[in-house]
């Protein structure tokens, strides 16, 4: 059967695991976590169709494992009938932040303060990169890497997605370097899962991680170790990879069969193959 649109009402974690393929999860552990994540993205394809997006634009690289999920789910639902929206892709730069420059939480009189400089922290580094975004030769030379937008008729919507918005800034960022780049088209944001620095906040769950009381997605999740007795945070890096519009898998990976590239070319795929059990989980 067809699950519900509204099955995060209904989630107890007891899943039918009747599949095609047993999936050993290393990423999507948790069964209700993997419901609500196809409910997310359904509504998503809904919305686009609905609304009538002839664009979708993800976040890079956070976003990307829910353009997988929504080009898949889009193929099974509306692929006999709607042309599906073009996918594009979009660094804002929120990528490349070095976590580790970042002090410890020993710098700071209590957990408010830490969140409140971690979070201008943040910031800063986003305007840094939107700067460098909306350079004038840059917005060229995004205009001419976006060829399919290019074609697509005046006024025409587009939507831009992220995976988990916390101050609303990348999504924000975004949609201004967008609008800069093709002010003839109508750019408007969504986010999967929105949260709050605010200890107090009522948190949703979908991308809560309650062992390390941080939001991220599990496959960016940042991991807190200890190196030289300071806390330092890290990216799981290699689950999403730089990739093209259809795979998972880095493109731009090294073309050396060394353990590291072994290792990121396996997360790849390991992804990709617990993204495909979220949808034959959903479609049980």
């Amino acid at each position: 059967m067809i699950m519900s649109r509204n099955l995060e009402s209904g989630i107890n974690g007891q899943i039918e695991k009747s599949f095609s393929k047993k999936v050993d999860y290393e990423v999507l552990t948790n069964p209700e976590q993997r419901a609500m994540l196809f409910s997310r993205v359904r509504d998503l394809v809904d919305k686009t169709l609905n609304n009538d997006y002839k664009a979708v634009i993800f976040l890079d690289k956070s976003a990307r494992p829910i353009s997988y999920l929504y080009r898949k789910i889009w193929e099974k639902e509306n692929g006999q009938t709607q042309k599906i929206p073009e996918i594009a892709f979009l660094n804002v730069g929120t990528e490349t932040f070095s976590f580790p420059k970042f002090p410890s939480k020993g710098k700071y009189k209590g957990e408010e303060d830490y969140y409140d400089a971690y979070e201008a922290y943040m910031l800063e580094q986003e305007e840094t990169a939107f700067a460098e975004k909306t350079k004038p030769q840059n917005i060229d030379a995004l205009r001419k890497g976006y060829s399919n937008l290019s074609k697509l008729p005046e006024g025409s919507k587009i939507l831009i997605v992220d995976e988990l918005s916390i101050s609303g800034n990348s999504l924000e960022k975004s949609q201004e370097i967008m609008n800069l780049v093709f002010p003839e088209l109508e750019f408007d944001t969504h986010a999967l899962s929105t949260a709050s620095l605010d200890r107090n906040s009522k948190k949703d769950e979908l991308f809560y991680n309650k062992n390390q009381e941080i939001f991220a997605a599990p496959w960016a999740d940042l991991q807190i170790v200890e190196e030289n007795g300071k806390e330092v945070r890290k990216d799981r890096s290699g689950y999403t990879g730089v990739a093209n519009s259809t795979d998972l898998i880095a493109a731009a990976l090294p073309k050396d069969n060394s353990p590291k590239t072994r290792e990121l070319k396996r997360r790849a795929n390991q992804l990709r193959e617990e993204l495909d059990g979220v949808i034959e989980e959903g479609y049980a």
